[in-house]
């Protein structure tokens, strides 16, 4: 049986409308109602927020008598029957994907900030499955504003980010464009393997922009579904990846001269 939330001594806020006057006849607004009121937590502490709605004063003579006016500001602080603030949304989204921690790693770093956020393991897990998708929501209109860009410079440099999943639970698989940053498609896989990934790079090329060349991790199924699907087309590695490739044989020869020396 789910527990009520039990909260220490909140504070309250309460926002108005960023306008103070009628859009449409110019006459002040006055308060109406509270248009919502709710516990949110964010990464600034918990408060009980309230939005309140107002109208306009001449119902009479305006035009919208009925149009409820209310704090866009307020509105952006969570979603819509979420208590949890979408900067925590955010938070626990780029710990995963950019970080690539651990859903225990980043539950366990939300009860450690000032002021700690009260949350369990399984809701973490459940708010990053949000912020997926309010990721992939966004890719369309993304594209809209950069296909000219784009193409301007001759195509795409895909470039592919992986988070590999964890046991149980999916890895969200980003392909954005390495010359204008714009996020291109994004996929949650439960299983990283080819077919998957051939899959979802067949959905950026179905976007009918050129592919100039491919940057990703050396990643097995990765290089493979490129290969399957662009043989022709240049694949590198990423920095850091390129780096780690760099390093790997300096690396073993000074661990077997470790273990030469240790010899008696």
């Amino acid at each position: 049986m789910k527990t009520k939330k039990v909260y220490d001594q909140l504070c309250n806020l309460y926002y108005r409308p960023e306008f103070e006057h009628c859009l449409d006849c110019g006459a002040p607004l006055v308060r109406s109602h509270t248009a919502w009121r709710k516990t949110i937590t964010s990464m600034q502490g918990c408060a009980k927020v309230y939005n309140q709605a107002y109208h306009c004063r001449d119902q009479e003579m305006c035009g919208d008598p009925e149009r409820v006016y209310r704090s866009i500001y307020a509105d952006g602080l969570s979603l819509p029957y979420y208590t949890y603030g979408l900067d925590v949304i955010v938070t626990i989204g780029q710990a995963r994907l950019r970080q690539h921690r651990t859903i225990p790693e980043i539950h366990a770093s939300l009860s450690q900030v000032t002021p700690p956020i009260i949350i369990s393991e399984r809701e973490v897990q459940y708010l990053f499955d949000v912020y997926l998708l309010l990721l992939a929501c966004s890719h369309g209109r993304c594209l809209a504003q950069y296909r000219d860009q784009i193409e301007a410079k001759g195509g795409i440099v895909l470039a592919i980010d992986g988070a590999k999943p964890e046991k149980g639970q999916p890895g969200l698989y980003i392909f954005r464009d390495a010359l204008t940053g714009c996020r291109l498609h994004a996929a949650v896989l439960y299983s990283a393997d080819t077919t998957s990934i051939v899959q979802e790079l067949q959905v950026v090329a179905a976007l009918g922009l050129p592919i100039q060349a491919v940057i990703s991790d050396d990643e097995k199924a990765t290089v493979a579904a490129v290969a399957q699907l662009w043989p022709d087309t240049p694949h590198g590695l990423c920095h850091t990846h390129f780096l780690k490739a760099v390093q790997k044989p300096i690396y073993e020869a000074d661990r077997q001269l470790a273990t030469t020396l240790r010899k008696p």
